[in-house]
C-alpha cells in the first residue's frame, strides 16, 4: 500500500512538473534547432508534432537544451542538462528533465527543482546552473547531512566572500527542523549571489 502511495504522489508531482499532453512548446536543441511545436513530455524524453496532422518525433532529454511550455501568459521553462547530485561526485547523471525556477538564460546563476524518489519518499531537489555551464549542480536535497550543507553551499558561491561570510554565520537557516530545504531562503541566497558586488 505504502508503494502505491508514493507512485501515486510521484505521479502527481510529476504531472504538476512536466505538464499536460500535447500543448504549445518552443524547444531549443543542443544542435542549436528551434523548434515551435505541440508536444507532450515525458519523465526523459519529449514527442512533438509540427502541426496536428503530422507525424510525430521524438526526443530524449539529453538531446534538449530548453524545452520552453508556452499557454497564454504562462511559461514553464525545461532543461534536460545532467546533473551533479553532490558535490563530491565525479560525473553528471541524467536525470530527466529539470524545471527552471528563475530564468537561466537572464540570471548568473539560476535555480531548478526536479523530482525523484529516495527510501520510498518523494523528495524535492533543488539545484543551480551557472550560465555557460553543461550541467546542474545539486546543493540542497532532503538526504542531505545537516552538519554538510554549509559547507557545501559555500564551496559553491566561493567567489562571493561577503555571501560565504553570511552563510557562515550563526543567523544563517536554510534547513527547517527535518531537515528540508526552504525554498524562499535557498533563493534569497542566489539573487544575493547575482547581486554580489564583491565577486571575485
Amino acid at each position: 500500500m505504502r508503494k502505491i502511495v508514493t507512485s501515486v504522489v510521484l505521479l502527481f508531482c510529476m504531472i504538476a512538473l512536466y505538464g499536460q499532453k500535447y500543448t504549445p512548446y518552443i524547444i531549443i536543441t543542443k544542435k542549436g534547432e528551434r523548434i515551435e511545436c505541440l508536444a507532450e513530455m515525458k519523465k526523459d524524453f519529449i514527442t512533438y508534432r509540427l502541426g496536428p496532422k503530422t507525424e510525430k518525433v521524438k526526443l530524449y532529454s539529453n538531446e534538449v537544451k530548453y524545452a520552453a511550455s508556452v499557454e497564454g501568459d504562462s511559461i514553464m521553462l525545461f532543461s534536460g542538462i545532467p546533473v551533479y547530485t553532490s558535490l563530491s561526485q565525479t560525473s553528471p547523471t541524467n536525470v530527466g528533465w529539470v524545471r527552471f525556477l528563475t530564468d537561466p538564460r537572464v540570471e548568473p546563476v539560476s535555480i531548478y527543482v526536479y523530482y525523484s524518489t529516495f527510501l520510498g519518499q518523494v523528495q524535492e531537489n533543488y539545484g543551480c546552473y551557472r550560465q555557460g555551464d553543461e550541467y546542474g549542480q545539486n546543493l540542497i536535497a532532503s538526504n542531505t547531512f545537516k552538519a554538510k550543507y554549509k559547507e557545501t553551499i559555500s564551496k559553491y558561491f566561493s567567489d562571493c566572500p561577503s555571501l560565504v561570510e553570511y552563510i557562515n554565520g550563526d543567523d544563517f537557516r536554510l534547513l527547517n527542523l527535518t531537515g528540508q530545504v526552504k525554498y524562499d531562503d535557498f533563493k534569497n541566497v542566489v539573487q544575493e549571489y547575482n547581486q554580489c558586488e564583491d565577486k571575485k
